[in-house]
């Protein structure tokens, strides 16, 4: 299942296991299309320390949350 169709299912639950390769590639489209919100929503859903950890998801992260 992929990120974005797990976000508009579960809605508002946090997701336990993340691939970040998946989630660079993913918030790398949403950048591309201009869809900040689902950025910032699908970071919101991860677990904290993988965001903070990987210096890419916290720039798209940041910059998509101001």
């Amino acid at each position: 299942m992929g990120y974005i169709t797990a976000l508009n299912q579960l809605k508002a639950k946090k997701l336990k296991e993340v691939r970040v390769e998946a989630l660079r590639a993913g918030f790398k489209n949403s950048w591309e299309q201009k869809d900040f919100k689902t950025i910032v929503t699908l970071g919101d859903m991860i677990p904290q320390n993988i965001l903070l950890e990987d210096e890419q998801l916290l720039m798209y992260y940041d910059i998509a949350k101001d």
